[in-house]
């Protein structure tokens, strides 16, 4: 009996054309549904089968409208590429993107779901890539208010910031972690900065990474001058 299931695993395993033969037979039966759609879709974007993939992507959004993970993934589904659902990320995407319809389910999904971390970070994923930055600062700040516990987050709005050349803004987030990457980065930014606990911060990164003690040297070095 087919099942999405053992299409999923068989586009997951590189059997592609397995996976479509099982997606075309539930598709036949109409049991494919929004999700399985959105697999079809993926699958036809590895088949590099022309404009059908974006077809089926908004077959699946007509069938879930009002679905915000429905439409989230469905975004990233069109702006992330083939590697989407094999761990690939959106810069990895081996298949042009189809940005503007990305952007325009995510603008859709934070309209249903505002409270919704995954509907933040995906729309800071769009955004970084249409090269939006302040948008996609906009996006990242309020999916790590959503979650201020999660450091992985706020590493990346930490990173972000470094790169819009805001240390300022960084070390201050920075300072609110506790994990090994937030201390290397609060000390790193120290330093840069010339901060009074620029000591205390470097010595508080070594203890979370030991091994880097060169990297800590150097900043003690640094914060002393």
């Amino acid at each position: 009996m087919t099942s999405l299931p053992d299409a999923l695993q068989a586009f997951r395993d590189g059997e592609v054309a397995r996976a479509r033969a099982l997606l075309d037979t539930l598709d036949a039966q109409d049991e494919l549904g929004p999700h399985g759609l959105l697999l079809l879709a993926l699958v036809q974007r590895r088949e590099e089968a022309g404009t059908d993939d974006l077809l089926t992507v908004q077959r699946a959004v007509d069938a879930a409208p009002d679905d915000a993970t429905v439409l989230l993934r469905a975004a990233r589904t069109a702006g992330w590429g083939a590697g989407f659902g094999l761990g690939a990320s959106p810069r990895s995407a081996a298949h042009p993107p189809d940005l503007a319809l990305a952007s325009a389910l995510v603008e859709r999904a934070l309209t249903l779901a505002p409270d919704e971390v995954a509907a933040w970070t995906t729309a800071y994923d769009v955004a970084e890539r249409l090269g939006r930055q302040h948008a996609a600062l906009d996006a990242l700040t309020r999916a790590v208010a959503l979650a201020p516990d999660d450091e992985d987050l706020r590493l990346r709005l930490v990173d972000t910031l470094i790169g819009l050349r805001d240390p300022e803004q960084a070390l201050a987030h920075a300072r609110t972690g506790t994990g090994p990457a937030l201390r290397d980065r609060t000390a790193e930014l120290a330093a840069e900065l010339q901060t009074p606990d620029a000591v205390e911060a470097a010595l508080a990164a070594h203890a979370s990474a030991p091994d880097r003690w060169p990297l800590a040297a150097a900043r003690l070095v640094r914060a002393g001058d």
